[in-house]
């Protein structure tokens, strides 16, 4: 059974909203890499200028590699750094991963919701990228949990998946 849980989804507040639920409900420790990353550089836009995008980027692979040796925690991370030079292949490792899938309209609407901005950003809301993306974590993720956004109990059916993958023997043993 590996040590800890990595939650990724295409909506990243709702993800890591769930994370921080769910990790509260299983007793583990919750870590965003991309905050603990620019927690650790204080001063993310000065970095970037100073050395550069690509120093930022393998700062977040050090901290992938660092965090995914962890025991009993719960990880989040961007969409960019977990694809980012295979961050995903290190938290696979130790982590079982866990997609929390949507359908578009859901994304679409949620997203335009909680950053009325974002429109212009043609990407995230271009439903070819979309189910793009989807499809690759689909297949990479070990655990797929397809929500709705306003559905209740949704920290219960993600711990009935996990259950599900692992076989009740197996959970009630690590818990």
């Amino acid at each position: 059974m590996k040590k800890n849980l990595t939650i990724v989804g295409l909506n990243p507040e709702f993800k890591k909203s769930i994370a921080k639920k769910l990790a509260d409900e299983l007793e583990m420790y919750y870590i965003d890499i991309n905050d603990f990353v620019k927690y650790d550089v204080i001063d993310f836009n000065n970095i970037i200028r100073t050395v550069g995008l690509e120093y930022y980027k393998n700062l977040e692979t050090k901290a992938v590699s660092v965090v995914s040796s962890y025991e009993n925690s719960l990880i989040t991370l961007n969409l960019s750094t977990f694809f980012e030079n295979n961050n995903y292949k290190l938290l696979k490792q130790n982590s079982s991963l866990i997609y929390i899938k949507i359908n578009f309209p859901n994304f679409k609407n949620e997203l335009l919701k909680e950053r009325p901005n974002c429109a212009k950003y043609e990407s995230l809301l271009d439903e070819k990228v979309f189910k793009q993306r989807d499809g690759i974590l689909s297949k990479i993720c070990d655990i797929v949990v397809e929500i709705k956004f306003e559905e209740k109990n949704l920290i219960e059916k993600i711990i009935k998946s996990i259950k599900k993958y692992y076989g009740d023997i197996l959970w009630n043993l690590a818990i």
